[in-house]
């Protein structure tokens, strides 16, 4: 990770690749996310699903995020497929994922219903996705208020 972030693209893969031929799996998820940086999705889905085969729950998710997000490769059916693999993680992130998949197709009652089920795993800062929800696309300040006060005690910790 040293090397992503002194932008120096080639030693990372160097030892990302070197971590791969051992099937660790967060570089290999790593790899993926570096070729998905450059643009380079065919290589970015092929580390994500060799991850995802050697079960790290995060190649599943970076399948999902990337199919679910990236409007040159969109495929929602597909990503929620990947995200059904993880889905009751104690970390709520790919339930979060979920709501955000609905509520970019206007189905705010599954949205809320995936975001509220992601806040109960723990998830707690999805709560603001709830709030813009309630508030700016349902125009119900009742909810919205509720769920501000739920992101106050968050920043309050």
């Amino acid at each position: 990770m040293i090397y992503e972030k002194k932008s120096m693209v080639n030693n990372a893969f160097l030892w990302y690749e070197k971590a791969n031929k051992l099937e660790f799996t967060t570089s290999i998820v790593r790899i993926g996310m570096l070729y998905s940086k450059l643009k380079n999705y065919k290589k970015a889905i092929y580390f994500y699903k060799r991850a995802a085969n050697l079960k790290d729950p995060d190649g599943y998710f970076q399948l999902g995020l990337l199919y679910g997000t990236n409007k040159e490769i969109q495929d929602v059916v597909l990503a929620r497929e990947y995200l059904d693999k993880i889905l009751g993680l104690p970390n709520g992130v790919a339930e979060g994922l979920m709501g955000f998949l609905y509520e970019k197709e206007k189905n705010y009652k599954s949205a809320i219903n995936w975001y509220k089920k992601s806040y109960n795993l723990g998830f707690i800062r999805i709560s603001n996705n709830l709030v813009d929800l309630y508030k700016n696309k349902l125009n119900n300040k009742f909810e919205a208020d509720i769920w501000i006060k739920k992101t106050q005690n968050i920043d309050n910790r």
